[in-house]
């Protein structure tokens, strides 16, 4: 290594470390969030939100993009230890304009997304500490490539809970959503604290 490249990688690593490192190396974020506007739902419900496919280039700068299409989200917390699935019979995205999405025309239905057992363990309180454990059943689950607009839609969803014993309970769904964006370039800092 001749002496310009040492002197090089030296002023290169003296940089990084007065900007505390990676604290100086921007990113460019350019993401789409759907918040719910309104809501009609029926029967016992799991939560649903909109998975925008958010991704991160490099750990030290780059680029924080949502890419399109998007995912419905599913998640049901039960304490009752007893809904064996969630089952969707009817997903329909319609957009604003009165098209609906094609992705949806690709889906399988139903879709089926089994529960699985989960412990939480907590624990708190001044000296002495206490722990306890909450035994649950957890439903995480995505509907994947149903959303490929950047514009505000309705989502109407149908189905039901199976229970172990093979009881069912019904539910109806209907949500509107408006997506909100965001272009910025923020530094390492304000991403790892979600500013």
């Amino acid at each position: 290594m001749n002496t310009n490249t040492t002197l090089s990688l030296l002023l290169s690593g003296a940089l990084l470390i007065s900007c505390g490192l990676v604290g100086c190396l921007p990113y460019k974020v350019n993401t789409v969030d759907f918040h719910q506007t309104s809501s009609t739902c029926s029967g016992m419900l799991p939560k649903i939100g909109i998975d925008t496919n958010v991704s991160i280039t490099g750990p030290f700068g780059g680029f924080i993009r949502s890419k399109k299409p998007y995912a419905i989200a599913v998640d049901h917390t039960d304490m009752s230890f007893s809904i064996a699935a969630v089952e969707f019979t009817k997903v329909v995205v319609t957009y604003q304009d009165g098209t609906t999405d094609p992705g949806v025309a690709k889906l399988k239905l139903p879709q089926r997304f089994a529960s699985r057992h989960h412990v939480s363990i907590n624990s708190g309180g001044p000296p002495p500490t206490y722990t306890f454990e909450t035994p649950m059943r957890l439903i995480t689950a995505r509907v994947p490539k149903v959303i490929s607009r950047n514009e505000p839609f309705t989502l109407v969803m149908e189905g039901r809970f199976i229970k172990d014993s093979g009881q069912t309970i019904p539910f109806k769904i209907k949500k509107s959503f408006a997506p909100q964006f965001e272009n910025s370039v923020q530094s390492w800092d304000e991403v790892i604290s979600g500013v």
